[in-house]
């Protein structure tokens, strides 16, 4: 249990930094050469229009939450979730400048994959393992995955919605429990921008 609360603290201290890195990989543009330009005054110059851009955003963070279990073979009542958990993410965002992505980066829309563990939790001493399919809008996110207790050898569905740092988890372990439990995940980021 202990090397678990050391890895939650390790993870939050090396993930802690946030940074956003321009690549000079850049694509032809957006031109369709079957459209004339618009029409412009002479010797006016018309103004470029962002592209958008890609990026690619690696995170790895802490989570911790509170809430209730119920159901199943177990007596239910109070839960908590506390772990460690780090996503991979790919997207669109409507700006390629990077000002406009930094310090934290963030994306109009992406998908993603999240892994995770509930480190500490009520019941088992090692708690589950998850992986989650993930799709953002802006800073609200949604994921879906599937839980793994070695410990109690169950499994089952887990659902995540967030916004921000704040975090509502439901995890339904087959033959164990259900819990619901809401909290706070922080995480730092690196991210990799392109222009379209």
């Amino acid at each position: 249990m202990k090397r678990s609360v050391v890895l939650c603290m390790f993870l939050v201290a090396t993930g802690a930094a946030c940074a956003v890195h321009r690549l000079d990989r850049n694509a032809p543009g957006l031109a369709d050469i079957e459209v004339a330009p618009a029409a412009t005054a002479p010797r006016e110059v018309e103004p470029p229009r962002d592209p958008g851009g890609n990026m690619v955003v690696l995170s790895a963070g802490a989570f911790a939450g509170i809430g209730g279990a119920f159901g199943g073979d177990k007596e239910g009542g109070a839960s908590y979730g506390i772990g460690p958990e780090i996503s991979l993410a790919r997207g669109w965002t409507n700006s390629s400048r990077l000002d406009a992505v930094s310090p934290y980066p963030t994306m109009d829309r992406a998908f993603g994959v999240n892994l995770g563990w509930t480190a500490l939790t009520r019941g088992p001493s090692v708690g589950p393992l998850y992986l989650e399919a993930e799709y953002r809008e802006s800073i609200v996110s949604v994921a879906l995955g599937w839980t793994v207790s070695p410990t109690e050898r169950t499994h089952g569905p887990q659902a995540t919605l967030a916004a921000g740092p704040l975090y509502l988890r439901g995890t339904h372990e087959i033959g164990l429990w259900n819990q619901i439990t809401v909290g706070l995940l922080f995480k730092g980021a690196q991210g990799w921008l392109w222009s379209q």
